[in-house]
């Protein structure tokens, strides 16, 4: 199969737009103060795990839950990867 001139330049345009559109949620994100894609809020990880926010608190102060990192003395952000391992770590099988 010939791949056209086209049709990769429209395969370029896709990806641009892509980039463009992530950057612009990234951008959005920054400026209402709102986590990156890659980090949740603490909301977010409660939410996703069906638990509250003073629930996940309380398992982050007793060294459980999925790992954090802290940004800043009063920020905790959740690396999306991190949470998705922790989830997986009690998968059945």
């Amino acid at each position: 199969m010939t791949t056209t001139h086209e049709e990769i330049e429209r395969a370029v345009e896709r990806a641009v737009e892509k980039m463009r559109g992530t950057l612009r949620d990234e951008l959005r994100a920054e400026l209402l103060g709102q986590a990156p894609a890659e980090y949740l809020t603490t909301a977010d990880v409660a939410r996703i795990i069906g638990k509250t926010a003073r629930s996940l608190e309380a398992m982050r102060e007793r060294g459980e839950g999925p790992p954090f990192v802290r940004p800043t003395a009063r920020t905790i952000r959740y690396p999306r990867a991190g949470v998705v391992a922790w989830m997986n770590q009690g998968a059945v099988q």
